[in-house]
């Protein structure tokens, strides 16, 4: 057995050590076997964690897509990504059977072939955004034009020249909008209610590191980083380990937003506010009342959006507000009674309770 880790700690205000003994659940005598459900950041860390840290283990991911990550246009993700990808880096993808599908029993949904799997250990990783449904709204079903949901992405759908028909403006929405913009016909977005649209998580350290002002690039780009950058993180790990490091004290710093009334939430608030007031326009002044929360930050969930506000404001570009009221056929209808014919329907992402 490993020996004892002793620790430091301190009680009511009196330093006491005490000793954690590592204990195992049993003599491994055969190797452990594990199923994880998903192969999504959880499933991934898992599977990097277990190689990393165990000896004997037998270890199966099944995962329902054809792929590990990836669905709609412009998906992205709003943890840094430096934090996330190691997948095919770390040998990972051995471990995952795709385009399975888990219930008490495991299908492959290619061959059709239904079997029972049994584990020590059973790790469900599917995520809460994996059960989606259309939203109830009255004719949704009737609509005969393509539609498509941003979590079951349907690549063969032709959205060039298109009047495109985009209903949400959650996270999904605001990766998918910026895409859809550049190749639309015409882009109409409906929504109900505004969001914060923050400056990218960890971008501050992630402009400083590349040398660049991170005031400038505030909320304008996603991060590349030059070959000479990256081979540094290669060739220097402990300056690699620096950059993590600043991140996650970036991340960490912003605690103070969700607790109302707070000088820091006050102030992240006005800069916020002036923030997308400028990438909005001047020219856009009504358009920024209406998509500028009334609500302090941490209300609802901070969404960094690339491109999203710019792309509001592009000529072929409408934000219809309000409630919709039906769907016919090829169309949109909202309570106020305007009417919006469409090409294409993109629903975000909706999920069951």
């Amino acid at each position: 057995m490993p020996s004892s880790t002793k620790h430091t700690a301190s009680t009511n205000g009196h330093a006491s050590k005490y000793e954690i003994e590592d204990l195992y659940h049993s003599e491994i005598k055969k190797p452990m076997k594990m199923i994880c459900v998903g192969s999504g950041m959880s499933g991934m860390y898992l599977a990097f964690r277990i190689l990393k840290r165990m000896q004997s283990f037998d270890l199966t991911i099944y995962e329902k897509n054809p792929d590990v990550g990836g669905t709609y246009p412009g998906c992205a993700c709003d943890i840094p990504a430096h934090l996330y990808n190691f997948y095919d880096k770390n040998g990972l993808s051995r471990f995952a059977k795709l385009s399975h599908r888990w219930e008490v029993e495991v299908e492959d949904l290619q061959s059709g072939c239904v079997k029972t799997d049994k584990c020590d250990i059973l790790v469900n990783a599917t995520g809460f955004l994996n059960k989606w449904k259309w939203p109830e709204i009255e004719g949704i079903d009737t609509f005969t034009q393509p539609k498509v949901h941003s979590a079951a992405w349907n690549d063969s759908i032709e959205f060039e020249d298109k009047v495109i028909g985009v209903i949400g403006t959650g996270s999904s929405a605001i990766q998918i909008i910026p895409q859809m913009q550049k190749i639309a016909k015409q882009l109409k977005v409906f929504m109900r209610s505004p969001t914060w649209i923050t400056p990218a998580i960890g971008g501050k350290t992630s402009s400083q590191f590349r040398g660049e002002d991170s005031d400038a690039n505030m909320g304008h780009e996603q991060f590349t980083f030059s070959e000479e950058l990256k081979q540094r993180f290669r060739a220097d790990p402990d300056y690699h380990l620096r950059f993590r490091k600043r991140i996650e004290a970036e991340v960490n710093w912003m605690a103070d937003i969700f607790t109302v009334g707070t000088d820091m939430q006050k102030e992240v608030q006005e800069t916020m506010t002036e923030q997308m007031k400028r990438r909005i326009g001047e020219e856009n002044a009504e358009l920024a009342e209406k998509l500028i929360p009334s609500w302090p930050p941490g209300c609802r969930r901070l969404t960094p959006g690339d491109q999203y506000l710019e792309s509001l404001v592009k000529p072929n570009v409408e934000t219809v507000f309000g409630s919709i009221q039906k769907i016919d056929d090829k169309s949109v209808f909202m309570a106020d009674g305007s009417r919006h014919e469409l090409d294409v329907l993109v629903k975000l992402l909706i999920l069951l309770p």
